[in-house]
């Protein structure tokens, strides 16, 4: 009855906690402005990097913006592709109306109606416009004046699915003449002809993305037959929205979507190879509108004076910028109604250091400038990605001085202060920048200036200590005796068990009762809880990936003690039906106790991990071999002892108790959905009935 009532108050509880959480925790998102994100992808303070300088509407002008959804700039001009006149609209970078660009094609005009990428090519000092006709379904090639002089047209070969229709919407041209064309429901990559438009084939492709849902499907379709599979449907890559080129040749990627919200942004060599981080990008804090997930949706990239990415995400109305490395910069721009905001922009260029976004729905076009913090900025990022660390060192301690959340401005002073070879204090500065391979270097510098000091003394230590030890064991130390597992200590039992497990666990469960083998199961469970909160907050900061200021021990806790249960129910279990002997209480010691080598080798991990740099991370990982396989091979041992099972038996059920914790989770995945669920019905009753009562 007892336990009947603790299961029936422990539910209670967990509904209404589950129940309270609907309505109680906050919802994290970055909705603020000047913010960026710390290596931990948490939204920090910062200073406003750009602010709206000018704004213009298409009211103003006689044919309006229409519903524009390209822009371009070239040669210090901005250029957008009205939809509606079908013509490009021609500004200065002060967004003063310089004129027109219509398009002839034998003499006579066309309209760019529904045409959605242009592109400007400078060949060999003649200017030629490249125009993506969507709705003509085909590649316009024109000259400075417009005049059409080349077409191209859906090729006509085994490389292009003939099947699917060509439809461009975004061109551009390489410096060799290359033209790249993104095609709407092309997924192979972008479309690629030479400069005399013959089709080279495609470039660039994103890769299908891992996800359960394809693993799920890979397997499903490994059971059926050819007939079946061939009438489901395939996995496909994500289509590219948008692309920009740099000097060197390096093409720049967006994608809208991806299923893993990892790899929105791509930096492409000429082998089509990603050079850039496949992290998130973007906000990397969710954020939900009522029970819609408001994820980054980047649809459209350029470059800022060749050195800096921006990229304008249409779901909340912001511009990202990155350096070449992948590092955000700087995020400005939002959602809304007031001047300065977006609805859902579409197009986004770079003029200098002058931004422009276009929001076809706002019908606006808005020039950002950036800020004092802006430009103190750009000019350092600019000299650190050149290597001028020493040159960027004034600029980035304006940075921090204006803003002291900004990570890589301290890693930015670290390298300017390994240049003047003060490595021990560039060793602070990279902590600080959370830049683990530059503290890295640093304090290998700093260790080889300390080492050439103790060095002597140190051998000479070693080497008398050395002797010392020899003389002992020849005149003092006395021939080794057989141990007696009868007669000896219980602890020194213990102690000989982590050598000799067989004899060591046959003699402990001869001797020892079930209450002192609980007491010291619990122990041990009790070391293994106080080992992880030591590697994880006294790990060195190499080797340390967690934030040691935020540490949440009831997470430890419940996975300690979670797996170690699970494991102790899960053997039980898989041994009944194998015919295991073990009692819980035998299962439970043997199962704690084998983790003591564990244990030790990560308390000397720990410590190596204070001294040792990156390069000499394999000695760590060689100790936590030892100690696992350690554990490994005593928990086995045990097994053996307690179920009466051979070596074999012992290892098949330890592979069946992991299954059966895996089967353990993933019942109480379903317990903790099935609570969700409920306190979803519930909010919305909630809300149904306050609804009602207005």
């Amino acid at each position: 009855m007892l336990l009947k009532r603790i299961k029936r108050i422990f539910t209670g509880v967990c509904m209404i906690a589950i129940t309270l959480s609907c309505f109680l925790l906050p919802v994290k998102a970055a909705d603020k402005d000047g913010y960026c994100y710390n290596k931990y992808g948490e939204s920090v303070p910062a200073p406003e990097s750009y602010r709206v300088d000018k704004i213009i509407y298409g009211k103003d002008f006689p044919e309006g913006f229409g519903t524009a959804d390209d822009m371009f700039s070239y040669r210090g001009l901005l250029y957008l592709l009205n939809q509606k006149s079908g013509k490009i609209m021609i500004f200065d970078q002060n967004l003063q109306e310089q004129g027109t660009l219509s398009v002839y094609m034998d003499g006579q005009d066309l309209p760019l109606i529904d045409a959605a990428g242009m592109f400007f090519w400078d060949n060999k000092g003649t200017t030629e416009l490249y125009v993506a006709d969507t709705a003509g379904k085909r590649v316009l090639i024109a000259d400075e004046n417009g005049n059409v002089k080349d077409v191209i047209k859906k090729p006509v070969s085994e490389l292009f699915p003939q099947d699917q229709e060509f439809v461009p919407t975004k061109i551009l041209v390489g410096a060799d003449g290359t033209i790249y064309v993104i095609c709407r429901g092309i997924y192979k990559g972008a479309a690629t002809f030479s400069h005399s438009g013959e089709f080279l084939g495609f470039y660039g492709s994103n890769n299908i993305e891992v996800t359960a849902a394809v693993l799920l499907e890979y397997w499903w379709k490994s059971m059926m037959n050819e007939t079946q599979v061939s009438r489901l449907q395939n996995s496909v890559p994500i289509e590219y929205t948008n692309f920009c080129i740099d000097s060197q040749g390096f093409i720049y990627t967006c994608t809208k979507v991806t299923d893993n919200s990892i790899g929105e942004l791509k930096r492409m060599n000429a082998k089509s190879i990603n050079v850039l981080p496949t992290v998130s990008y973007g906000d990397l804090e969710e954020a939900w509108l009522k029970s819609t997930h408001l994820d980054t949706a980047f649809v459209d990239v350029t470059l800022m004076n060749d050195e800096i990415l921006a990229a304008l995400d249409t779901q909340r109305g912001r511009v990202f910028l990155y350096d070449k490395e992948g590092h955000l910069l700087t995020v400005f721009g939002n959602i809304g109604s007031f001047v300065g905001t977006f609805r859902t922009p579409s197009a986004v260029e770079c003029i200098g250091e002058y931004i422009y976004v276009f929001d076809p729905y706002k019908d606006c076009l808005t020039r950002f400038s950036p800020t004092e913090y802006g430009k103190k900025l750009l000019s350092a990022t600019a000299l650190y990605q050149n290597g001028r660390y020493e040159d960027a060192l004034a600029d980035w301690q304006d940075v921090l001085r204006m803003n002291g959340n900004y990570e890589t401005a301290y890693v930015g002073i670290g390298k300017a202060l390994v240049g003047a070879e003060q490595y021990q204090q560039a060793m602070e500065y990279f902590r600080l920048g959370e830049d683990r391979r530059s503290y890295s270097q640093a304090y290998e510098q700093v260790r080889k200036a300390q080492m050439a000091k103790i060095v002597v003394p140190t051998i000479i230590i070693a080497t008398v200590l050395f002797v010392l030890m020899r003389l002992y064991a020849h005149f003092f130390k006395s021939r080794p005796v057989e141990f007696d597992w009868k007669n000896c200590r219980i602890d020194k039992c213990f102690s000989q068990t982590l050598f000799h497990p067989v004899e060591g666990f046959t003699a402990i469960f001869q001797r020892v009762r079930t209450a002192t083998a609980t007491t010291v199961a619990n122990i041990c469970v009790a070391v293994v809880f106080v080992t992880a909160i030591i590697v994880r907050q006294a790990t060195g900061f190499i080797f340390n990936p967690y934030q040691v200021d935020k540490l949440n021990i009831w997470i430890i806790l419940i996975a300690v003690v979670g797996i170690y249960i699970a494991f102790v129910v899960s053997n039980r279990l898989v041994c009944t039906l194998f015919n295991g002997n073990g009692t819980v209480a035998e299962i439970r010691l043997v199962t704690a106790f084998s983790l003591i080598p564990a244990i030790v080798a990560f308390w000397i991990r720990t410590v190596l991990s204070a001294y040792l740099v990156q390069d000499e991370k394999v000695f760590m990982t060689l100790i936590v071999a030892v100690g696992v396989i350690w554990t490994a091979c005593t928990l086995l041992s045990g097994m053996c002892v307690i179920h009466e099972y051979t070596f074999g038996q012992a290892v098949l059920s330890v592979i069946f108790t992991f299954v059966g914790m895996i089967i353990i989770a993933f019942i109480g995945l379903l317990v903790i959905a099935l609570y969700q669920q409920l306190g979803s019905f519930v909010e919305s009753i909630i809300n149904e009935i306050s609804y009602m009562n207005r």
